[in-house]
């Protein structure tokens, strides 16, 4: 509308440095500069309570309700589950979150008892996140979920982790991952493609028992449009034919695979997400090359 204007508040601007001439140097109490640090201090401890209130539908204390609004089946013994909140929810690459799992029968202090389970969200919107989940036998998520239908309501906690990316000597991300821990490595990757300022080369090596285990494999091809990004399937069963394109390698991944990978380990940083004993092995033929790595 013409003629009015928008109020800000001062505390919401971030304060601009002094500069070297603003200082009269005689020790004057308080200084500019002395000044500036109080406000600086302010803007900061506000932008922080801000994007906290950003996440109303996720904390990390308490598990808060969301509701299961699809099922996407990815494998015969995987799926996708998508859940939606009711407030804004705030998530990061690399961060994982925490489904509360009931245990039917088992009551403490007359309470149900339940455990918790770990997923790395592949996607996300404003207030949606997808996980993709494989079914165990007699695994007790995997027996909640699989009762589970669209309209449930299930409860979750985070986001955790420590995982930060930044783009700065490496040339080379190198991925190593088994089964679903592909999961946290796909908004890395997509976040990576999508910076056009980044050129960081990625290579995923995977891990799989069979052809028919890959997971996420369209999602895979769609980055291999990009040039800096390959993949390699590393399949221990002689069963069945990789389509016309597809890389695959009919054993484990071994320690001459990360040499061959790494040409310069100074320039390389190395993710690696899987069950247990994959990590372990992981960890080791990379540490023998001498890259720096993060494990999930």
């Amino acid at each position: 509308m013409e003629g009015s204007k928008i109020s800000v508040d001062e505390d919401d601007l971030e304060p601009e440095e002094p500069k070297a001439e603003d200082c009269c140097g005689e020790g004057c109490n308080p200084c500019v500069y002395d000044i500036y640090r109080n406000q600086l201090k302010k803007y900061q401890s506000r932008k922080i309570q801000v994007e906290t209130s950003i996440s109303l539908g996720l904390s990390q204390t308490d598990f808060l309700p969301f509701q299961l609004i699809e099922i996407k089946d990815e494998l015969e013994d995987t799926a996708i589950y998508r859940f939606q909140s009711i407030d804004l929810i705030e998530l990061g690459i690399g961060k994982h979150l925490e489904l509360k799992v009931p245990l039917i029968g088992d009551i403490v202090d007359d309470k149900p008892n339940f455990v918790d389970r770990k997923y790395s969200p592949i996607a996300w919107t404003s207030n949606t996140f997808d996980v993709i989940v494989k079914r165990y036998e007699n695994g007790p998520a995997s027996e909640y979920l699989a009762r589970s239908k669209v309209g449930d309501t299930m409860q979750w906690r985070g986001p955790y982790g420590d995982f930060q990316y930044e783009k700065t000597s490496q040339e080379v991300q190198l991925i190593l991952c088994a089964g679903t821990g592909i999961a946290p490595m796909i908004p890395i990757i997509s976040s990576i493609l999508e910076n056009e300022h980044d050129e960081t080369v990625l290579k995923l090596y995977c891990g799989c028992p069979t052809l028919k285990s890959r997971l996420l494999l369209s999602k895979l091809k769609e980055f291999a449009a990009f040039w800096n990004f390959s993949f390699t399937h590393f399949v221990t069963s002689d069963e069945g034919e990789p389509d016309w394109g597809e890389k695959v390698v009919r054993r484990r991944i071994e320690e001459i695979d990360i040499q061959n990978a790494i040409e310069n380990a100074t320039k390389c940083r190395v993710l690696i997400c899987g069950p247990d004993s994959f990590c372990d092995d992981m960890k080791n033929f990379v540490t023998k090359v001498g890259a720096n790595f993060y494990c999930f």
